[in-house]
């Protein structure tokens, strides 16, 4: 049974164990001639292997679960749903010790300048710096009592890569020790860019500095300006902070948003609270990391306590995070469980708290407690058509929502839809048997973020006027009407325009999605996250929602499909074909051109792709599809299991389609039917009569309308969506 934690085992498959267990023919990798199809075999074979690792490890080792009598319930410590993610950056302000700028011949003048050559044009308000050779060097001897400054700030203009700080004390040399090197921040195409260097996380920023030293990342001739150097010291505003400690957030760790408190070191946040028979009390905490990075610090100490009447609080947990642990090893959230079966029948306080600690400064990063709430189990009513809305009918337990949406998935290359090859084996046979399939769905928009959001808010494109994000918090979705309701709601995307900065996030207890220098791997993560909550959670009310953009570009040869499609891909091995925007670009409501950009960097516009091509770009996309297939016949077979399918209801769709050399098109963004037309089907056996295709119009902004009205919640007004189900439930 795959548990947190063990999921790194997938990102470990060793190369000798491919090629023995699931290459054995595998050629010898000294052999020249044979390497490339060596490695062709290999990564299609590591591809195979990763995701059948997922499906045997939910299909074999964990045993067939039995319907639960009993069905669990939330008292959450958090009632609202938080609409703003915290940070702890605006909790600050800003004092600019020194600026220092590269105006004057005079400013210039407190600089030693190394294979540079300066100009004052008469026209610029900076003087203009040009690289005579590589690795340019600009030195200042400057005095700075390094516990007076938290960063350096250097503003910059023409140039695109990082730029390297360089300090040394007093008796020392340059060297790699006490350097910083940095990136800018600033958006794409910004002509002015801004390096922020934090110096008081380095260990040596320490005593007072002898001299500085910037070397620019700038090509020989290459021209630049720096406007200004800054010293900036971090205050923390202390209303702000009272602010931030006295309400509800969302907070991301690790790829991961969850409604939480802030909670300083000596703080704490208490709940009184009659304990239900069979409780326990279910929580997450982690340490969101400041501006700076401590050093020299203790371990932040997380506690639980309960208090019986007046007497003294009995601790029940303690955890410890280190806040010095730099990158990737400080850990991301901690889940913890604590029974409560000896308190059933009592009113008490639970309280979580943060032991004081001297050396934390809010600067260093703030304790998080996440998602606290007192589960307990009440007995499931069974639905039972026969009697549902009679008087005196007990109310059964609520129905599972599951919204699975596959980016960039177009209907008609599902074998569902007609397709002529067997793209989607495990789709069909679950439509046929349980399903209601719309032939003609639209979606929204031609692009992912518009398009989910008018999928979990039933608002057309132009009454919810998102583009590229944030979401509005105005806005109310599926997920919030469902957490309303008392479901558990939790999310896992492909990232991109649905990470956290789209902001889609709003009602969903739990929001993760994929940030990896890989795509490889997106839909192994997203399904495995998927199967490991659904394995903790299979006992409560949830809405899942669960997105991958694995039909998107790039496209990839998946194994064993692509060859099973009678693709010759053979530069297409660890690589992939992306879609770029091509220029010149165009204005107006479609997207600018595209061009493909093939594994060895040639690029194609849309329109001088070969029939070869075209025809490699769609065996990659449709391996692609029966990739994606094969997980959610995974996610189905799971369910079964838990015996979960007939109290669920499942929404498979997507934001958009994909447009693959028709009319000359590659990629999405058009406003064509290859963008538009995409999947829609609803399963819910509970409810629907299976097998059913209907031909008239859907659009997937009558989702969230359609499983308010299955679900029998209030209906939202005010929004475009229309339900479905008097469509689903008539005869003809």
């Amino acid at each position: 049974m795959i548990r947190a934690g063990q999921n790194e085992a997938l990102w470990n498959i060793r190369t000798s164990q491919e090629s023995d267990a699931c290459c054995p023919g595998a050629l010898d990798k000294g052999d020249r001639t044979g390497r490339h199809q060596w490695r062709m075999r290999l990564t299609w074979c590591r591809a195979a292997l990763a995701l059948s690792i997922v499906g045997t490890a939910f299909a074999i080792g964990c045993a067939p679960a039995t319907r639960p009598d009993f069905v669990k319930t939330a008292l959450r410590f958090i009632d609202e749903d938080p609409e703003e993610l915290f940070t702890g950056k605006d909790l600050f302000r800003e004092e600019h010790v020194f600026t220092w700028t590269f105006d004057t011949r005079e400013d210039l003048s407190w600089w030693r300048l190394a294979l540079l050559e300066k100009e004052f044009p008469p026209t610029a308000d900076h003087a203009t710096l040009r690289a005579t050779r590589r690795f340019p060097r600009l030195f200042r001897r400057a005095q700075i009592e390094t516990d007076s400054i938290h960063a350096l700030r250097l503003v910059a203009e023409g140039l695109r890569y990082e730029v390297v700080l360089y300090w040394s004390n007093s008796g020392q040399r340059h060297s790699r020790e006490r350097r910083l090197i940095v990136m800018p921040q600033d958006p794409p195409g910004a002509r002015v860019k801004t390096y922020d260097f934090y110096v008081a996380s380095h260990p040596l920023w320490t005593g007072r500095t002898k001299e500085l030293r910037l070397d620019p990342t700038a090509l020989p001739e290459q021209e630049f300006q720096f406007h200004a150097l800054t010293g900036v010291k971090f205050i923390v505003v202390p209303e702000r902070l009272k602010a931030a400690v006295e309400r509800a957030w969302k907070v991301e760790l690790r790829r991961e948003v969850r409604n939480a408190r802030v909670v300083p070191p000596g703080q704490r946040v208490e709940r009184e609270l009659l304990i239900p028979e069979d409780a326990e009390l279910q929580f997450a905490y982690g340490f969101l990391r400041g501006i700076i990075t401590p050093h020299t610090a203790g371990a932040i100490s997380f506690s639980v306590s309960v208090r019986r009447g007046g007497g003294e609080a009995s601790r029940l947990f303690e955890g410890k995070i280190d806040p010095t642990l730099k990158g990737s090893a400080l850990p991301g959230w901690n889940e913890e469980t604590i029974d409560l079966k000896p308190y059933a029948g009592e009113r008490v306080q639970l309280i979580l708290e943060t032991a004081p600690n001297e050396s934390w400064q809010a600067i260093h990063g703030f304790p998080i407690w996440a998602s606290p709430e007192v589960v307990h189990r009440i007995r499931r009513t069974p639905y039972d058509p026969e009697a549902a809305g009679k008087p005196g009918t007990p109310k059964a337990a609520p129905a599972n929502v599951i919204l699975v949406s596959m980016d960039s998935l177009r209907a008609d290359h599902l074998s569902l839809y007609g397709y002529e090859r067997q793209t989607s084996p495990n789709i069909d046979d679950w439509a046929r048997r349980v399903g209601v399939t719309f032939e003609n769905a639209i979606a929204q928009a031609p692009s992912t973020l518009p398009s989910h959001v008018s999928m979990l808010t039933g608002l057309d494109a132009p009454s919810h006027h998102v583009s590229s994000g944030p979401v509005p918090s105005s806005l109310t979705t599926l997920a919030e009407l469902l957490r309303r309701a008392g479901y558990a709601t939790v999310a896992v995307t492909g990232g991109g325009p649905l990470g956290s900065e789209g902001g889609l996030f709003q009602g969903f207890d739990r929001y993760g999605y994929w940030v990896g220098q890989n795509d490889f791997y997106e839909l192994i993560y997203g399904i495995n996250r998927v199967m490991e909550w659904l394995e903790a959670n299979a006992d409560r009310p949830f809405f899942l929602f669960f997105h991958t953009f694995e039909v998107s570009d790039p496209f990839r040869a998946r194994a064993p499909y692509a060859s099973e499609f009678g693709a010759d891909l053979q530069d297409a091995v660890e690589e992939f074909v992306r879609v770029e925007p091509a220029e010149p670009k165009t204005a107006g409501l479609e997207q600018a051109q595209q061009q493909l950009i093939w594994p060895d960097g040639s690029s194609y516009n849309e329109g001088s792709l070969s029939s070869e091509q075209r025809a490699s770009v769609v065996n990659m996309y449709d391996s692609g599809i029966a990739y994606a297939d094969n997980a959610f016949g995974q996610l189905l077979t799971r369910l079964r299991e838990l015996k979960l399918e007939h109290d669920t209801l499942i929404i498979l769709t997507s934001g958009h389609g994909e447009a693959l050399g028709e009319h000359g098109r590659i990629g999405h963004g058009y406003l064509s039917d290859e963008d538009f037309r995409v999947p829609l089907v609803f399963a819910f056996p509970r409810r629907l009569v299976a097998a059913r295709v209907i031909s008239a119009r859907a659009r997937s902004v009558d989702i969230l309308p359609t499983v308010v009205d299955l679900l029998d919640l209030p209906s939202l007004s005010g929004i475009d969506g229309v339900s479905l189900v008097p469509l689903m439930e008539s005869d003809s």
